[in-house]
């Protein structure tokens, strides 16, 4: 607890809220009230459920939410108009809300280590994408709309059941 309150003590004057490896079982409301912070750090915890007062957050670039056995993202981090790299690997996640394409300053998606059977239609939109981490899922097809992240460094499929590849793959730079 007291460690709790230091660092969002310490989150009013950084704009960043690290409350990673606390053994938190749920979303500490408090950072709701910090709506200027523009990192959030929820990394191996237990927080399955993100509330919706999390749109709230809306000057947040960074949100860490890895190792915390969430099997849902609520729509309401799709709200979050700013974010830039949103780290959800090592998860339950077997599908992503539909909103997920509003993002459009998303650069960096890592959704490594989770349950995803196929391509989240939703990330489709996102062609402004610059790293998108798919690793150990168990995706056994692509989309063929792959090969509209132009802008991408890298893309990382390793670990799933992918067969074929799409021919729209080779248009990449």
């Amino acid at each position: 607890v007291v460690e709790y309150l230091r660092r969002v003590e310490g989150a009013m004057k950084r704009r960043l809220l690290r409350v990673d490896n606390l053994g938190l079982s749920s979303f500490p409301l408090d950072a709701i009230a910090l709506n200027n912070i523009t990192e959030l750090d929820l990394s191996n915890n237990a927080v399955q459920t993100i509330p919706a007062e999390i749109a709230g957050l809306t000057a947040l670039i960074t949100l860490r939410i890895p190792r915390n056995g969430m099997k849902t993202l609520p729509p309401a981090v799709c709200m979050l108009g700013w974010l830039q790299l949103l780290d959800l690997r090592e998860n339950l996640l077997n599908s992503l809300p539909t909103g997920l394409a509003r993002l459009t300053k998303l650069h960096t998606l890592d959704l490594a280590h989770n349950l995803l059977e196929v391509f989240p239609p939703s990330l489709e939109a996102l062609t402004q994408i610059q790293m998108l981490d798919l690793t150990d899922n168990k995706l056994s097809r692509m989309s063929y709309m792959i090969g509209r992240f132009l802008q991408a460094d890298a893309i990382l499929l390793g670990g799933n059941q992918l067969v074929v590849f799409p021919d729209s793959l080779g248009t990449m730079g």
